[in-house]
């Protein structure tokens, strides 16, 4: 037990700097984040063989508290990756891991499915992480506005063309010494259907009970999106609904979002870490907007716009690497 605490503490030496957002059942001092002090009472809980049992600490609630506990504690600190920019401006990235999927219109998108929607396998050979909501303007100011404190709206950053983004994730890089950039159209759908936590992940057309949410972690469009019918027509503080399976919110709906690809047609030919073609008019968005019909709002939905565009309806959402 000492010997696996030993090697525990070496991985929280990295882990350490990045708190997570609070989760329940890893929050066990319940301040908000699971970080190094949930680490730290957990691993002197597991020590104090006589210490009474308390369901806190029972992270996988088996009736024990034990190493098991502490590697799921491990696993959720790594999930979450927490970059601080300034004056308490931070952005949560979270961990989606490689794998094979459909990409495109499988079965439970139904009639609204398109004809640029073809569904074809994709596979993803490297884990990446993708920003938990869009640019909001807090962090738009936060990054390219250093001469005043960070404004205070949490709605989306929008009336930003594709260049404005690439400009935005340069000075970001300067600032943190990481590499942000957009997410590839590929990386943007396997996130919005929930990457290997999705409902989707084992789809099997002739099996409904493998079928994926139509939206981003529901079949319901209002639990997860701000559209046409439920926005008042404007844009909304992120994270107010739903997130999907893997703690994504407003992967649908609110406002479009920038990806890196230039938009083509898809084909029924399977694909290995998809970038789209070398050139083209419009680069690809995805998601949808709280301008437009339920449709549209669906996690295969597609359309491209001129990089040079800038309006209320479209904003971006980061993505990096993992390491």
């Amino acid at each position: 037990m000492k010997k696996l605490l030993i090697e525990c503490l070496l991985l929280l030496a990295v882990l350490i700097a990045c708190p997570c957002a609070g989760a329940a059942g890893f929050d066990i001092n319940t301040d908000g984040n699971v970080d190094s002090l949930d680490y730290r009472l957990l691993s002197e809980r597991i020590l104090d063989k006589n210490a009474a049992y308390e369901a806190r600490f029972d992270i996988d609630g088996n009736g024990t508290v034990d190493a098991v506990d502490l590697n799921r504690l491990i696993r959720e600190m790594n999930r979450v990756l927490v970059v601080p920019v300034r004056d308490g401006v931070v952005i949560r990235m979270i961990m989606v891991e490689s794998g094979t999927f459909i990409l495109g219109a499988t079965k439970e998108q139904g009639a609204d499915a398109t004809t640029d929607e073809v569904a074809h396998n994709v596979t993803l050979t490297k884990d990446y992480r993708i920003a938990e909501t869009v640019v909001t303007e807090q962090l738009w100011s936060a990054v390219m506005d250093t001469t005043a404190a960070p404004v205070a709206s949490l709605k989306p950053k929008v009336r930003i063309t594709w260049h404005d983004c690439k400009a935005f994730v340069t000075e970001l890089n300067k600032r943190t010494g990481l590499t942000f950039r957009l997410p590839t159209e590929a990386e943007w759908e396997f996130a919005a259907r929930g990457g290997r936590l999705g409902r989707g992940y084992h789809y099997n057309p002739k099996d409904t009970a493998s079928w994926g949410y139509k939206y981003a972690g529901s079949d319901n469009v209002d639990e997860v999106a701000w559209h046409r019918w439920n926005s008042d027509l404007e844009a909304h503080t992120v994270a107010l609904k739903k997130p999907n399976e893997l703690g994504l919110y407003d992967m649908n709906g609110n406002v479009y979002e920038w990806c890196e690809d230039w938009f083509a047609l898809f084909t029924t030919a399977a694909a290995t870490n998809p970038k789209g073609p070398a050139t083209g008019v419009g680069r690809v968005i995805r998601g949808g907007s709280y301008t437009t019909e339920q449709n549209y709002c669906r996690v295969t939905s597609r359309s491209g716009y001129q990089p040079g565009s800038c309006v209320s309806t479209l904003g971006f959402r980061l993505a990096m690497d993992a390491k």
